[in-house]
């Protein structure tokens, strides 16, 4: 092939300029980093790689004649490129000691064939509807990183720091994949309650690849959740384009902006940030990640007739679903939420649709049966409806009470979307909306019969992710039937305000809270150095509706939290264990400790610390106020130590 035939090709002309652009920002970054910080070099590198690559990509890579808009957006796909870069970038030289120049040319592996991508489908003309694609996902996913970003800073909570123990344990005895594989055939948990083996296995892998690292762990939550903001763009787009096909007279190509805003209104939904924010309560959003994708390809891209064009495209419907299983039980819901498609999908659905809703389904049905026999404990529903319904209020009132106006005004704004379309809606997708908003209603009552409510304290957000994810989908597939948009528009633009300021207010919460349990992991070893003997100290359960040391209290002073196990010196307790807690106390517990001090929680030694022993009494007693961040102690004589106790549990707000 001569060299003008290979020039021809827009991947070999990217290669060219992606190469030159690369050469020269590197040694721009190897220069500045010299003087500055890797970051900020990196930053000013970037900034003249965006111009470099514009001018190359567009004039000369795609020889395109790209508008405004695709102007306005290009940056986007280079700040995105930053963003990964700046996280593999600060993975390599943080976590690995890897140095900054070569650490960045090991970047550079990941990230041009990532730009390349981007690059294409925003600016390739002989694809006009990647390009909408683009227009639509990427200021979404911009508007949604920029609010959440703050969560990369954050710090274990409650059940992160047992299952980070788990993990750090299993590895130090090298027992990581066995002891992971365990929970393919048994509960999670001692008692029972659940079996999710695919959640346990990404600990594992989160483990193995960032160890203690706690930014990686919340890159990866926040990165599911932005896989989940483009799932819900792309699937409007799917079922709109099977309406298109079913009805010539609809436009073909998709709108561009109220996708967006419906992205939008999901990535930055403040109900569902508990599950964001909190590392270990993501397995709803893998869950979501899972059924959305298997959706988008039992849907398929409209071919040939009432068919897809890649027949196998709907198998992958019981495929997915089978992680989605091993990552909560409530993944059995999805054969019932495609049958609510299924029943409004325009034409035919053919043997393949249904065949693969039909394996869905026996699939869903074999692991209950699976799951029952290994946890020997069915699901079970509640019938107090009375109770569910009363326990929303509540719930809402503890999520939002600082800011109760504001919260009633997004949720008002948000009913009056989802009542001004079907009222207004004159196109034949508004069967497909209902379709969608009853699977994401249907899975949403069928976690509140399960739960019998949510938690009047305000946890329990996590639990509406996957409902308000298919709501979501509805109602941008109904919005493409107004006729007149414009005020339901006006409904989106302020719901998608308010609706990110409340998230804003929420991720400083939980901010606020994870940066006081990190304080304090810090502050226990200068507080062993400082006050010798046994203290007990107590610990909120939540802090408002943040759940904070909940199944974290050993945790917090043991490996790898710290350096060296210090159970033996420093005893948390939650406010409804101190009853437990002083009997234990007064059956040995603390000349247990004294003389066996636990290098590790394992259950042989947990056992050993409970049996029986003389009498003992905390040298001190104290707590940790999370809202002021400090610890308050008590040095207390072994006859008083119970009304020290109740000093401290008046003096500290746990």
């Amino acid at each position: 092939m001569s060299f003008d035939a290979l020039l021809a090709r827009p991947s070999v002309r990217f290669l060219v300029v992606g190469a030159a652009n690369t050469l020269l920002t590197w040694l721009f970054f190897a220069l500045l980093v010299t003087w500055l910080s890797h970051q900020v070099a990196l930053i000013l590198a970037y900034l003249l790689g965006i111009a470099i690559a514009w001018l190359g990509n567009s004039r000369w890579v795609f020889q395109a004649q790209p508008g405004w808009l695709q102007a306005g957006v290009y940056p986007l796909i280079y700040l995105t490129t930053w963003l990964i870069n700046a996280g593999l970038l600060e993975w390599l030289v943080v976590a690995h000691d890897i140095g900054p120049r070569p650490g960045q040319a090991m970047a550079l592996l990941v990230i041009v064939p990532i730009s390349f991508i981007l690059n294409a489908t925003l600016l390739d003309a002989r694809h006009p509807n990647r390009i909408d694609l683009a227009l639509t996902l990427l200021p979404a996913l911009a508007l949604t990183f920029a609010v959440l970003w703050p969560l990369l800073g954050g710090f274990w909570l409650s059940d992160d720091v047992p299952n980070l123990y788990r993990a750090y344990s299993q590895a130090a005895a090298n027992e990581l994949w066995s002891g992971t594989l365990a929970f393919f055939h048994n509960p999670v948990d001692a008692v029972g309650n659940f079996y999710r083996p695919a959640m346990m296995t990404s600990i594992a892998l989160l483990f193995l690849t960032f160890s203690d690292w706690y930014p990686g762990w919340a890159a990866a939550s926040l990165l599911m959740h932005l896989a989940n903001v483009c799932l819900v763009v792309l699937l409007v787009r799917r079922v709109l384009a099977w309406s298109a096909w079913a009805h010539p007279a609809l436009p073909s190509r998709a709108p561009i902006v109220l996708p967006a805003l419906a992205a939008i209104l999901f990535g930055l939904n403040p109900l569902i940030m508990e599950g964001v924010a909190w590392v270990s309560a993501r397995a709803d959003a893998a869950v979501t990640l899972f059924c959305l994708a298997g959706a988008w390809f039992w849907a398929g891209r409209p071919g040939s007739g009432s068919k897809p064009d890649r027949q196998w495209s709907p198998w992958m419907l019981p495929l997915l679903l089978v992680p989605a299983l091993g990552f909560k039980e409530s993944a059995v819901i999805l054969p019932l939420q495609i049958l609510c498609l299924a029943l409004v999908w325009p034409g035919r659905l053919g043997h393949h649709r249904l065949g693969a809703l039909l394996l869905a389904g026996l699939l869903a049905l074999a692991f209950m049966i699976l799951r029952a026999l290994i946890l020997r404990n069915p699901l079970t529903a509640t019938t107090d409806g009375i109770g569910i319904l009363a326990s929303l209020p509540l719930w809402w009132s503890s999520l939002f009470a600082s800011n109760t106006l504001m919260s009633l005004g997004w949720l008002a704004s948000v009913v009056l979307m989802f009542t001004l379309v079907p009222m207004l809606s004159r196109g034949p997708q508004l069967s497909l909306a209902f379709g969608l908003v009853a699977a994401g209603a249907g899975l949403g009552l069928a976690t509140l019969l399960s739960l019998g409510g949510l938690e009047v304290g305000g946890e329990g957000g996590r639990l509406l992710y996957g409902p308000l994810a298919w709501g979501v989908i509805g109602l941008g597939v109904g919005l493409a039937s107004l006729p007149r948009q414009s005020l339901v528009a006006a409904c989106m633009v302020v719901a998608a305000l308010l609706g990110s300021l409340l998230t804003v207010q929420q991720i400083a919460a939980y901010r606020d809270v994870q940066d006081s349990v990190r304080v304090l992991v810090d502050t226990v070893p200068r507080h062993v150095q400082e006050h010798p003997g046994l203290t007990l100290l107590l610990v909120p359960d939540t802090v408002g509706f943040v759940v904070a040391f909940r199944n974290a209290q050993g945790g917090i002073v043991m490996p790898p939290l710290q350096d060296q196990p210090l159970l033996h010196r420093v005893l948390p307790t939650l406010p409804d264990e101190i009853e437990a807690r002083q009997q234990q106390l007064a059956d040995g517990l603390a000349t247990r400790l004294a003389r066996l001090p636990p290098a590790t929680l394992d259950d042989d030694t947990l056992a050993s610390l409970l049996a029986p022993a003389e009498p003992g009494a905390p040298a001190h007693v104290a707590c940790w106020d999370a809202l002021e961040g400090r610890l308050l102690v008590i040095t207390v004589l072994p006859a008083n130590w119970h009304e020290s106790v109740r000093a401290i549990e008046v003096a500290c707000p746990l």
